[in-house]
């Protein structure tokens, strides 16, 4: 490990470089002679993907497989229409809408001759599964969830998120695992219009290692706490066995990381 902060991170918005791929002249002058390109199809089809999980850590109530599908699909829909008429390619958006109407379709087809769930089912199948029942001797530390509450207040009463010179709407921090057993944390910034921004690690606390890397995702280390930084921006520290005490401290380090890095104002 390297006590070293490295330069400018470039951070994008996980639908950016898909979309940039998909909505740019050549390809999608392309897309009016062929019947079916495969390939836009497949990166149309990872933008609602990326949406239906967005739409999932967001909702906290029961909703159904279509209707789950339904809004991923509109809100890629209003992602597509955007960007296609923000360059002026307006004429090309009833393409790209048959490949979203394409994809919904795919989302939501159970494969054929198996017993696996449609892609959609399944992503809300792991938000509302409980803890197995073989993992039932760990007992829920019912502590745990109260220190996760204490967590989300913490942050909502940071300097960060009443600040309103941030580049992005809000930072959020949400519980990785069973509903009834956490195994991670995670916290991450909502982007909102803005696709792409940059982090420099020059701001970090001196109590931080960070392990000098070229490629995403970067390991940032306090003591016994490993952190990964992952190229849309989120950080993850995991706590699964944790006690009450260290999962708290590795939350409020998270808080304080994310803080430091987010916050940023040159001088």
């Amino acid at each position: 490990m390297i006590n070293q902060k490295m330069g400018n991170l470039k951070i994008y918005k996980q639908t950016k470089v898909i979309i940039d791929e998909i909505c740019n002249k050549e390809r999608l002058s392309r897309l009016k002679d062929e019947k079916l390109d495969v390939d836009v199809l497949t990166a149309i089809t990872e933008i609602v993907s990326i949406c239906m999980r967005d739409i999932a850590k967001e909702n906290e109530h029961f909703i159904s497989e279509n209707k789950f599908v339904e809004q991923a699909v509109a809100k890629a829909k209003i992602i597509f229409r955007d960007k296609l008429f923000n360059d002026g390619y307006e004429n090309y958006y009833q393409i790209i809408e048959k490949y979203l109407n394409i994809a919904k379709r795919n989302l939501t087809r159970k494969p054929p001759s198996s017993n696996k769930s449609s892609f959609a089912k399944s992503i809300l199948d792991i938000k509302n599964q409980e803890i197995p029942g073989e993992l039932d001797n760990l007992k829920t530390d019912n502590q745990k969830e109260n220190v996760y509450n204490d967590l989300v207040d913490i942050l909502l009463n940071s300097p960060i998120a009443k600040s309103k010179n941030t580049e992005f709407k809000e930072l959020k921090l949400i519980k990785i695992g069973f509903n009834n057993y956490i195994e991670g944390l995670l916290i991450y910034p909502e982007l909102q219009d803005l696709e792409e921004y940059t982090l420099n690690l020059k701001y970090l606390p001196d109590q931080f290692e960070v392990e000098i890397s070229d490629n995403f995702p970067i390991e940032i280390y306090h003591e016994d706490y490993l952190y990964i930084l992952d190229d849309d921006g989120s950080i993850f520290v995991n706590v699964e066995n944790y006690n009450s005490d260290n999962f708290f401290q590795a939350g409020r380090l998270l808080i304080e990381l994310a803080m430091s890095l987010y916050n940023q104002t040159e001088t």
